[in-house]
């Protein structure tokens, strides 16, 4: 069997490093996840340890400040079929064939109303405050 296996892998160029475990308390790890600011773990260490070997990294835009709030705002967004609706009434409007009735208006003014909120939601994740004029 350990033949077959060799044979198997002997085509590999790809060279395994050791690695190192290290046991944190769950004060440490709570450090350690606050300080990597939404960063893996490992990278954080990494760059800690050897910062003056860092190579400058792309910025990936915004950190995200409230993992909950936002994984909270995601999970509205995928059970509502907001976008679909919205698609729907922007269809009939484009053909011509949208009915505005009490019932459309409500609609339109409820969809308006979770896309704001949603948007609060979003910005707020990122630790940033949503424009006082936008909110209705």
């Amino acid at each position: 069997m350990a033949d077959i296996r060799n044979s198997f892998n002997s085509g590999s160029t790809r060279q395994y490093y050791p690695t190192y475990q290290i046991r944190f308390s769950p004060e440490e790890r709570n450090k350690l996840e606050t300080w990597a600011n939404g960063r893996p773990i490992a990278a954080y260490i990494k760059d800690v340890l050897f910062v003056e070997e860092r190579k400058p990294q792309r910025s990936t835009g915004m950190i995200l400040q409230d993992h909950k709030l936002f994984a909270k705002a995601l999970g509205v967004l995928g059970q509502s079929r907001l976008s679909s609706n919205i698609n729907q009434m922007a269809k009939a409007v484009h053909t011509g064939t949208l009915m505005v009735d009490e019932d459309t208006e409500q609609a339109i003014i409820k969809a308006m109303q979770a896309v704001i909120w949603q948007r609060e939601m979003f910005i707020r994740a990122m630790g940033l405050k949503p424009d006082q004029g936008d909110s209705q």
